[in-house]
């Protein structure tokens, strides 16, 4: 059998004989037979499946200390996430995980930006959802996995990711611009259902 190499397959098997699939499964592409540009025979079988899996990020190897996220707390006009560059902490602290109630009486014009690390309880793949109003960004391990800039209503990206059990560092930037505000931080992983993240998974 010839594998266009371009699609980075790893396991290709006829549907009705699947594997149980494995935490570290990150999509799973059906291909039609006659697929020519992947030069796939399938020898009378109606339907490939394609399982392409990701190793999952190893976790750090420092181990917090601390409950909890640090954060910092800006004031200015902030309209997308770049304008934070520019602005100077006016006040630091710790959260036991994202919480616009740090930002105190202030609804407007401001930004928020928290930091540590998340713990996976097992190795697997792990949908975060970020729900915000306005602009808000979150990244773990070093990479940007959900972006949801500009000034808007509340609106909720959702992004993807294979992780080892451990500790993984994260940040979470938010900004408000006026109006209504909002920020949420939730996730789907290896047996469990989509559900917000608890204090006790955050330390720095």
């Amino acid at each position: 059998m010839a594998i266009d190499q371009s699609l980075d397959a790893r396991l290709i098997v006829p549907l009705p004989h699947l594997p149980p699939v494995p935490d570290t499964l990150t999509s799973i592409v059906g291909l039609r037979a006659a697929c020519a540009t992947a030069g796939i025979k399938a020898s009378g079988k109606p339907d490939i499946a394609l399982l392409v899996a990701d190793e999952p990020i190893a976790a750090a190897a420092e181990v917090p200390a601390e409950k909890g996220l640090a954060f910092e707390y800006f004031e200015g006009a902030v309209d997308k996430l770049a304008d934070m560059a520019s602005l100077t902490p006016v006040r630091t602290g710790t959260s036991a995980k994202p919480d616009l109630a740090v930002a105190g009486a202030r609804k407007e014009r401001y930004a928020l930006r928290f930091r540590g690390f998340v713990r996976a309880p097992r190795s697997g793949v792990y949908v975060f959802y970020l729900g915000s109003d306005d602009g808000s960004r979150f990244a773990i391990a070093g990479r940007d996995l959900i972006v949801n800039d500009g000034a808007h209503g509340v609106s909720e990206e959702k992004g993807e990711i294979a992780l080892a059990q451990g500790w993984h560092p994260v940040e979470i930037t938010y900004f408000q611009v006026t109006g209504p505000m909002n920020l949420s931080l939730a996730w789907r992983g290896p047996g469990f259902p989509k559900s917000s993240l608890p204090a006790s998974v955050f330390e720095h």
